[in-house]
């Protein structure tokens, strides 16, 4: 097997896909979403096993600093990372003019802050 393939931010669409190929190329794929998404993540993970891949799901909320050193340290345990995917999004539909401050910070929180961690 190869290495492992860490997808921050694996939802239904570009994160699942990318968990699947990664899987089928022969890497263990740990698919990460916040907690309240971790049915749709066990749910992935069991489709990926069905095909003969290998995954690990890991409720995360990764602009909490303390779940993503959990989440690094579960996964420093399996072996080598080949590739961290850092693919957090939000569907916001606002124009700037209507954009809170509160929406903003969510959104800088996930896209900018996120990564940080």
């Amino acid at each position: 097997m190869k290495g492992s393939v860490i997808i921050i931010g694996t939802g239904p669409g570009l994160g699942s896909s990318l968990a699947r190929k990664f899987a089928k190329k022969g890497h263990h794929v740990f698919v990460v979403r916040r907690e309240r998404h971790s049915e749709e993540l066990y749910s992935l993970c069991d489709g990926i096993k069905e095909s003969g891949g290998s995954a690990t799901a890991i409720p995360t909320d990764a602009r909490e600093e303390e779940q993503v050193i959990s989440l690094f340290s579960k996964v420093a345990k399996s072996g080598p990372i080949d590739c961290v995917i850092f693919n957090i999004g939000a569907n916001v539909f606002f124009s700037i003019e209507e954009t809170t401050s509160r929406v903003f910070r969510k959104i800088w929180e996930m896209g900018t802050f996120a990564g940080f961690l």
